[in-house]
């Protein structure tokens, strides 16, 4: 299924050129701070013109190079929820057997409901439940495991955890989530259309996904209509929304034209990091009034709400 594939390759493509830019925003930004430690003179100096000094350039500093530590925490969280809850599922699978039917290969693990599913990274492989090998006929059992082992070869864990990645490095672009998202679903119509292949009827993948829909769980999603009407070959709808795609351009302009106005307006030989410390203190003070002002609020109306009771 191509549009996966293309719609893959266009994650990538704009999530690595957000990043570029971010990064050359930041490398811009961060050239124009002097690396001379300040003196505790420059301190005592900035500090008694504390209410003056208001250098935008320094200010910009700060927001982008914010922008890019939390965007990097943001990614790497991600990344290390991923590897503890992979790694808590492997060791919670008690694995009795290794099924093979077709010219694939799944481990069997103890669990009462229907489950099948593809886990790991560099290698893949595909895991199916006792539940399952209990509901499923000889073809259903086949067009799941062929459905399985199509994400497996294009290692779509991987694929799906960059996307995931991107999604939540690139936070300050809704359109990294929209197509964070899709991906997922197409990857899944992909492998939907792998499997009718595989075995050549549409109706055993469909009566096994209702049978896995039918014993999911409570708070779990069911098959996502799309995915039906890609079974009745209808082709997906994987258009990009236009007003993503120029926020997205609108916004990595800004940023990129914020870190070289930032490097051309650094006085000659750099903003110095005093300067820096003192931005962030006027930030603060201008933020802690509001702060305090909603936390007073907000203790007001409890002790109000606690009275009528």
């Amino acid at each position: 299924m191509t549009s996966a594939r293309r719609y893959y390759r266009f994650t990538v493509s704009l999530g690595a050129i957000s990043v570029l830019t971010l990064l050359g925003a930041m490398a811009a930004v961060l050239f124009a701070v002097s690396p001379t430690p300040p003196a505790l003179s420059d301190f005592a100096d900035a500090c008694r013109q504390f209410v003056p000094v208001t250098s935008w350039p320094a200010i910009l500093v700060l927001v982008i190079t914010s922008l890019g530590v939390t965007s990097g925490v943001c990614g790497s969280r991600t990344v290390l929820h991923h590897t503890r809850s992979q790694r808590r599922l492997m060791r919670s699978l008690g694995v009795l057997d290794r099924l093979h039917v077709a010219g694939v290969s799944a481990e069997v693990f103890r669990d009462a409901r229907a489950q099948a599913f593809c886990a790991g990274l560099l290698r893949p492989r595909i895991y199916l439940s006792s539940g399952a090998l209990g509901v499923l006929d000889a073809d259903e059992l086949r067009a799941i495991l062929a459905h399985e082992d199509h994400h497996a070869r294009r290692r779509d864990p991987l694929r799906i955890l960059l996307a995931w990645v991107l999604r939540d490095t690139l936070f300050f672009l809704p359109i990294m989530r929209h197509v964070a998202d899709r991906y997922g679903a197409l990857a899944e119509m992909a492998a939907d259309e792998a499997a009718v292949r595989s075995c050549g009827d549409r109706g055993a993948l469909a009566s096994a996904m209702l049978t896995f829909d039918e014993r999911a769980p409570a708070g779990t999603v069911g098959i996502a209509p799309e995915r039906v009407e890609h079974l009745l070959g209808r082709s997906p709808r994987w258009q990009l929304s236009v007003a993503l795609l120029a926020a997205a351009a609108a916004t990595l302009a800004v940023v990129g034209a914020s870190g070289v106005a930032t490097a051309a307006a650094a006085p000659h030989g750099g903003i110095s990091i005093a300067v820096l410390v003192v931005q962030v203190c006027m930030l603060a003070m201008a933020i802690a009034p509001v702060l305090g002002a909603a936390a007073l609020l907000l203790t007001i109306r409890f002790a109000l709400a606690h009275a009528r009771t």
